[in-house]
């Protein structure tokens, strides 16, 4: 599959979400996460396995949907390209100070993924963010409350991502050889522009909805004192 981004998993387990225990006194890093079972797509959170590969479109939604929510940290030097007109920039970054950092991330292998919020804040600000990561998720999940021109900028923003990679020999190689293990051969990059360019705001609530639907994995570490259970945090997901 064509690199949109870099794994931001890998920077996740690095850096915070599941390393550096207790590293942060007064600070809360959390990240929500959940599995799609579709396809061997996202199935490393327990342990399945299957023996078909996803469609190419579905991978692709996904990598759409991250660049659709977007985010990052609370201080972002640069201008356009650098997510501050995405979702989580718009609807959260800009209007809670309270948060550092929050951002939506995805990393997908051919049977195992991962799809969820990162979000860091001080420890007294954990369960709004916390509140906040579920809402955008179920928001993302709703018919009819994502606006076309936002699909819009996130295909583009996807494409621009990918083509911008392919510039790179490294990572040009390294795509090689990931397709030739995955598909047994290396699809050509026009199969995949067209792919994202088709993909509509019913495959975004599909997919988000499937993403919400099944069993959420949650991770924090620094101060973690006020952080809801997680009991508490599924049961937004299926509040009737």
């Amino acid at each position: 599959m064509y690199r949109a981004t870099a794994s931001s998993l890998k920077r996740h387990l690095k850096g915070g979400v599941l390393g550096n225990l207790g590293a942060t006194r007064f600070a809360t890093s959390s990240a929500i996460a959940a599995k799609v079972s579709s396809g061997g797509l996202f199935s490393w959170l327990t342990g399945e396995r299957s023996s078909s590969l996803a469609p190419l479109d579905t991978p692709i939604s996904s990598f759409v949907l991250q660049m659709l929510m977007g985010g990052g940290g609370s201080f972002s030097a640069g201008g356009p390209g650098k997510g501050m007109h995405s979702r989580l920039f718009l609807r959260v970054l800009n209007e809670y100070q309270q948060i550092q950092s929050f951002s939506a991330f995805n990393s997908i292998f051919n049977n195992t993924g991962l799809f969820g919020i990162y979000a860091s804040t001080s420890s007294d600000f954990a369960p709004k963010a916390v509140e906040l990561a579920a809402k955008e998720l179920i928001a993302i999940a709703t018919p009819e409350k994502v606006p076309e021109v936002q699909l819009d900028r996130a295909k583009k923003s996807t494409k621009t991502a990918v083509l911008m990679n392919l510039e790179s020999r490294m990572i040009a190689s390294e795509d090689i050889g990931r397709q030739i293990l995955t598909y047994g051969e290396r699809k050509p990059v026009e199969e995949f522009l067209k792919a994202v360019d088709e993909i509509t705001l019913d495959d975004i609530t599909k997919i988000s909805q499937r993403i919400i639907s099944s069993p959420l994995t949650m991770a924090s570490y620094g101060d973690v004192i006020n952080v809801p259970s997680y009991e508490n945090v599924s049961s937004m997901f299926h509040a009737k």
